[in-house]
């Protein structure tokens, strides 16, 4: 009797947990649902909004495109229970203004911003509608964002303006909201990468990526003086120059007479994984050869990135836990990191016990990569190991992978559009024509000998075969066609940022403190509020003026390069780079998409392609029927030449072979004499 009573207490107490449990969960779920005030996605028991992404991830960015579009530009997203991935979504740049920018400044300074008598803020009619983004007039009163539109949108607050005139008959409007008021203090100290951040991405250290506050100003002022170096910027553009002469252009051509497809995203990360070494560290890994090796630490670069997205896929908790028993996707990412360490701290060593040799003049003259710039700095005795091994990870993986996803990307849409394609090639020709008059005025000819590779490549880039940095600034229309895959396809889609205190967005959303936060570049780039109708068509133009000049767009519309304080420093450096890469590829060859090959983006927190890019490689029939029209000049020019020298001689002296002496023709692929010529020398008589 007592078993049985044993037995319905058990059941008695499980269904009463099974009830508790799920009126717990009910009231979880509703709780979720009312503080979720702008869901992007349906939230569904336990599993969140996780299932559409999952349904979408071969798509991911177009998919959070096509949802911020319909959220009028700022959503949440919550994830599993109690995962503690929930995130703030937007593409609104008005937010990211707010988030990036020192606002006062930013407004102050660049936007028009003045005082009146009453001690409020002034704007300009136009950089006001530009920052609000909509607006309607009267004759007194500016009505933004009314009742109608802040419903369809759900995040514009009304914004109350009246017009006051001051002096220079321009129309000014006062702005009486406390939101702009606010929007004036400097948010930027209040968003900031974190400690999950850090965590997530704990290969990169303390280095400019990671960093916050004082941290990230000591760096950021240290990398600003030392890339202002001249010789750094010597030494960049010598270090490209040589290495797309005597790796890039080499091996192009060993394909394309082969006939072989080739992986153009393979071959740009090469180049530019080889490339950023020698800029950071002076050392070429030769990772761009014609076997294509696999070198080790390029290899735990690829592992560690695609460990540090792994992170991002899934709970802190599940890949901390697989890191204390290194295991998994852990155990590489350890694996990675030791490799990679070994690497960076045997080159911090011999540098340092090889500038620990040299004078202080000698030091000057060295060549100045950035490891070297940055020992050098202060005597180099600010600096400890740590500090330069963390500081020249940084600027390596910022280098590698950023500029070979742009590169990709851009090549594909010159493939897919030959107007554009050919509008640059016209501007790289009538560049070449300039630098074909002053390689003829300088009086130099192909028929010179160069004994040394630094003369070769300085020749070359007078005649326009390499373009240095100075040249390509010329090339507006290929700098537009940049910025503008640049704004489709921008290198890292999304930035993540952490609240600080508690904040209330330009967009009236309400941010709490220790809210994670994640920017979609992506979708900015797609966004019809900034860039109009048109803006998932690859137009060039739309960056070029009236004047023929590049438009400057606010960084924060424009956000491949960051936005703010954050700016990326080498935005110049790595444009020129870029022109210079692109000039010399695409002069010389044209590349056509193998047939069948699907295009799409992988998913890592950059924005390559997943099957990469194959292609066929072709030499440009533009390109040799320019080499032909050279060589008939060269020819020309030479007879000429050798008509002066001739007569030059001739004219002077007179020649008599030595009696008995044989002329006979050598047995090489040159026609000499195998006796040479004996002569006796007189003076002619005139």
């Amino acid at each position: 009797m007592n078993k049985h009573f044993l037995v319905f207490d058990m059941a008695m107490f499980l269904l009463f947990a099974a009830i508790l449990a799920s009126f717990l969960c009910s009231l979880y779920f509703f709780h979720r649902r009312t503080r979720c005030i702008n869901p992007l996605l349906r939230d569904y028991f336990i599993l969140g909004m996780l299932p559409p992404v999952l349904f979408n991830l071969w798509r991911i960015h177009d998919f959070i495109t096509e949802i911020l579009k319909l959220r009028g530009g700022t959503g949440e997203f919550k994830g599993p229970w109690f995962t503690k991935m929930n995130y703030l979504i937007t593409c609104d740049s008005l937010n990211v203004q707010h988030m990036l920018c020192k606002t006062k400044n930013l407004f102050g300074e660049r936007l028009g911003l003045c005082s009146n008598e009453d001690g409020g803020c002034c704007y300009s009619e136009e950089v006001l509608f530009q920052s609000v983004g909509r607006s309607c007039s009267n004759s007194n009163t500016f009505h933004c964002s009314s009742h109608e539109e802040r419903i369809a949108h759900k995040t514009w607050r009304l914004w109350v303006l009246q017009r006051t005139v001051v002096h220079r008959n321009e129309l000014f409007c006062h702005l009486c909201s406390l939101n702009v008021q606010h929007t004036l203090c400097k948010n930027f100290d209040n968003y900031v990468k974190g400690h999950d951040f850090r965590d997530i991405f704990e290969p990169f250290g303390d280095g400019f990526v990671t960093a916050d506050y004082e941290t990230w100003k000591y760096i950021r002022t240290l990398l600003h003086s030392l890339m202002k170096q001249p010789r750094l910027k010597a030494f960049v553009d010598q270090t490209v120059q040589k290495k797309i002469l005597t790796s890039l252009l080499p091996i192009l051509d060993h394909a394309q007479q082969l006939g072989r497809v080739v992986d153009l995203q393979d071959v740009l990360l090469r180049f530019t994984f080889d490339n950023i070494f020698l800029t950071t560290v002076g050392h070429d890994p030769k990772c761009l050869s014609i076997d294509f090796p696999v070198v080790a630490v390029g290899k735990a670069f690829r592992v560690s990135e695609k460990s540090i997205f792994y992170r991002h896929t899934v709970p802190k908790t599940v890949w901390k836990f697989q890191r204390w028993l290194q295991i998994g996707q852990e155990k590489k990412m350890t694996e990675a990191c030791r490799t990679i360490d070994e690497f960076i701290y045997s080159f911090i060593e011999s540098k340092r016990e090889e500038l620990g040799k040299c004078t202080e003049d000698e030091m000057n003259e060295a060549p100045s990569d950035l490891l070297t710039a940055l020992m050098t700095e202060h005597g180099g005795r600010e600096h400890d190991d740590k500090f330069v091994r963390d500081f020249a990870f940084n600027f390596l993986v910022a280098g590698r992978g950023s500029m070979a996803s742009a590169l990709t990307w851009f090549f594909w849409l010159l493939i897919k559009h030959p107007i554009v394609e050919a509008k640059i090639l016209e501007e790289i020709r009538d560049n070449f024509k300039a630098n074909e008059k002053k390689n003829d005025d300088c009086g130099h000819g192909f028929d010179e000998e160069y004994h040394n590779l630094h003369d070769q490549e300085q020749y070359l880039k007078v005649s326009g075969k390499v373009l240095g940095m100075e040249e390509v600034k010329k090339l507006v229309y290929l700098h537009a066609a940049l910025c503008e895959s640049l704004r489709l396809f921008p290198p890292l889609p999304i930035q993540r940022k952490q609240a600080v205190k508690a904040d209330t967005l330009p967009s009236g959303h309400r941010v709490n403190a220790n809210t994670m936060i994640m920017l979609s570049f992506y979708a900015m780039g797609r966004c019809e509020e900034i860039w109009g109708k048109d803006c998932l068509e690859f137009k060039p133009e739309r960056w070029i003026s009236e004047k023929g000049e590049i438009v400057n767009v606010a960084s924060y519309k424009f956000i491949a390069f960051n936005a703010g304080p954050r700016t990326c420093l080498g935005k110049e450096s790595s444009l020129l780079q870029m022109k210079m890469l692109t000039a010399a590829m695409f002069w010389k060859y044209r590349f056509q998409v193998v047939e069948g090959h699907v295009v799409s983006p992988s998913r890592s927190f950059g924005l390559s392609m997943k099957n990469g890019l194959k292609v066929r490689i072709m030499k440009r029939e533009l390109c040799q029927s320019y080499n032909s029209r050279k060589s008939k000049q060269r020819k020309k020019k030479g007879d000429k030449n050798i008509y002066k020298v001739a007569a030059a001689i001739l004219r002077k002296y007179c020649f008599k072979v030595v009696e008995g002496h044989v002329a006979t023709p050598t047995h090489s692929i040159v026609l000499l004499m195998k006796n040479g010529l004996k002569a006796r020398i007189m003076k002619r008589d005139v």
